[in-house]
């Protein structure tokens, strides 16, 4: 099946787990800035060396100098050699590190995109510690001039005395040493080993925090690779990104640590999409609770005069825009994987990311179409359906792709706000509301096997196999460990958000069970009514299917079946929803489709989602 984009679960990982993630960056995040490398350097400063001196280090200046001088090359001694005080060799470093003009122009030295993008990241609050292998101070020079002033830890007495990055709001750990150091690692021994306050921090950070690796290739850090690897903690997950996919060692730690890859990019292009994907869902997350309650305020005394219909109108269908605008934005729809191994292996995380997205995006139209279904009047309930018909719409899979067993977790939104009205609706006995959102609409939809139209209400959009047991499987998955295809797992879930904006209406826990069975039984006699009336007459008797639901459970002493078929006998014509208008006000209608529901439930019992 397709999978989602490595970036998106990255992106929410970061967007969501504010200050959980460290970076760790390696000499490919300032390739473009035309920084070298350590080692790069030392080779260059070799060749000024051997030029000093009027020799000729041919192509491998490391052996000439090993083999001029006795030993390997490093830093420190080929400094004392072409600069004899700390104001010559900070001349001297200058050049490789700090642009001239000319370079200033070119934009050569100077923070990169990646540099700015991660500022930005860290700015916001998203990352707070940062590893590098790199001298230059581009990162530092970003964050800045983003308004963040780090703090640098650069050899083993700074890490020793170091503020616990906790109360820090940025931490920039240079486990080789910061160029104007004259003892920064860059040989191979150097490389082999850090110091044990280093050490202790560095375990510190990959113990406590998420990676986001990139430009570092692992090929020479010994010691950097060893402290990854020695974590035996995985709280957090791990990403690598490079501009192909990992080989040898990186490729080696990538499988201990189980790391998410993130091939094709280069450091600007990963971290500006990073941070762009970041800003975006953060925008559309969840609004301040005081605004929700505001805006519920507000719904409440429009709703209590005539003279405000217009406003409350507005109101409601502004917040419907813009909650459907927020969950445009997330790309939902993918291939449903025939076998449950394969959906436990590619829609875990990326299921249970999107549905508390949603969740949030969504809070504050559940809370005001919860109030307009408890409280609202008579003339009102066009509007509550109105809304819930616009985000069915709205968030459909496409319809251009009948064929196409896709995963609708874009229905779920509807499906919520149904539920939460519903269940208001029936606790504030506002039948009329009820009946409109259990019969009420218009859906045309290809027929999965035929080329003709059928026409749905929303319930029955809302509720056909197809639709409702796929975003039930993304749900269930979302809630179960042992059985994601269960129906109960969605109950789960429904349940844990719904009694939160209906603890108003709702205090006891038996009574919300209580309406909460209840509704599921009437969608699943409404759902059996529409498909008596459409059905063919001589196909009749073999109608297969209507929504499973909790009033299949009798337990908690509550058989809501055996209650409302005792109350419909008692009622008949007087029953709430027949004088709502539900099943055109006849009661044969209405019995017939419990007695359908009846011959399901003792066919199938609780496997009526199959």
């Amino acid at each position: 099946m397709p999978q989602i984009d490595p970036m998106t679960t990255l992106a929410f990982s970061v967007a969501y787990n504010k200050g959980v993630y460290a970076l760790l960056l390696g000499s490919g995040v300032s390739r473009a800035a035309a920084i070298m490398t350590g080692w790069e350097i030392v080779l260059d400063l070799i060749k000024k060396v051997a030029a000093a001196e009027n020799q000729d280090c041919g192509p491998e200046p490391a052996d000439w100098f090993k083999q001029r001088y006795g030993k390997d090359p490093d830093y420190s001694n080929l400094l004392e050699k072409l600069a004899n005080t700390p104001a010559d060799r900070r001349q001297l470093l200058q050049s490789y590190f700090e642009p001239s003009e000319q370079e200033r122009e070119e934009g050569k030295k100077t923070p990169t995109a990646a540099h700015k993008a991660i500022a930005k990241l860290v700015a916001d609050g998203h990352i707070r510690v940062i590893v590098t292998t790199n001298f230059d101070r581009l990162l530092e020079q970003a964050l800045e001039a983003s308004g963040v002033v780090p703090n640098v830890i650069a050899s083993p007495a700074a890490a020793r005395g170091a503020t616990p990055l906790v109360h820090l709001p940025c931490t920039v750990v240079k486990v080789h040493g910061d160029y104007l150091d004259t003892d920064f690692k860059n040989t191979k021994v150097e490389l082999e080993s850090f110091d044990p306050e280093m050490n202790r921090l560095l375990d510190q950070i990959f113990d406590e925090y998420g990676l986001i690796v990139c430009g570092w290739s692992a090929q020479w850090d010994e010691a950097l690779r060893d402290a990854v690897n020695r974590c035996k903690t995985r709280r957090f997950s791990m990403f690598w990104s490079a501009l192909h996919e990992p080989t040898g060692l990186a490729r080696d730690l990538c499988n201990r640590r189980n790391a998410v890859v993130i091939p094709e990019k280069n450091a600007d292009e990963f971290f500006e999409k990073l941070g762009e994907m970041v800003t975006s869902l953060v925008e559309i997350g969840a609004r301040h609770p005081l605004e929700t309650s505001a805006a519920v305020a507000t719904l409440k005394r429009f709703m209590a005069e005539d003279r405000h219909r217009i406003r409350l109108h507005d109101l409601v269908m502004d917040e419907v825009k813009s909650a459907v605008s927020a969950g445009s934005t997330v790309s939902t729809v993918s291939t449903l994987p025939a076998h449950r191994g394969d959906l436990i292996a590619s829609f875990a995380k990326e299921s249970k990311q999107i549905v508390s997205l949603y969740d949030s995006q969504f809070d504050c139209l559940l809370r005001l179409l919860i109030n307009g279904g408890y409280w609202g009047r008579r003339s009102q309930k066009k509007l509550w359906f109105r809304a819930i018909e616009t985000v069915a719409r709205d968030l459909a899979p496409d319809p251009g792709k009948p064929n196409d067993k896709s995963c609708v977790i874009g229905g779920y939104p509807a499906m919520l706000l149904f539920y939460g009205c519903g269940i208001a609706s029936l606790a504030g006995e506002r039948y009329a509301t009820l009946a409109l959102l259990l019969s009420g609409g218009h859906f045309k939809e290809n027929k999965l096997d035929k080329l003709d139209k059928l026409d749905k209400s929303l319930l029955v959009h809302l509720f056909c196999l197809d639709f409702y047991s796929n975003t039930l499987k993304i749900l269930d998955y979302y809630n179960t460990d042992d059985n994601p295809f269960s129906i109960w797992g969605a109950r789960h879930h429904l349940n844990l958000i719904l009694k939160d904006p209906l603890k108003h209406f709702i205090s006891d826990e038996a009574e919300f069970t209580r309406h909460f069975k209840k509704l599921e039984y009437f969608i699943a006699l409404a759902f059996a009514d529409w498909e008596l009336q459409q059905a063919d007459p001589k196909k009749r008797g073999v109608i297969s299917w209507v929504p499973p639901g909790s009033y299949l459970d009798s337990g908690n002493n509550v058989n809501i079946v055996s209650a409302t078929k005792e109350e419909i006998e008692r009622l008949g014509a007087r029953w709430p929803l027949l004088r709502a208008g539900l099943f055109g006000g006849s009661v044969d209608r209405l019995q017939a489709a419990v007695s359908l529901v009846d011959t399901l439930m003792r066919v199938k019992g609780p496997f009526l989602s199959r």
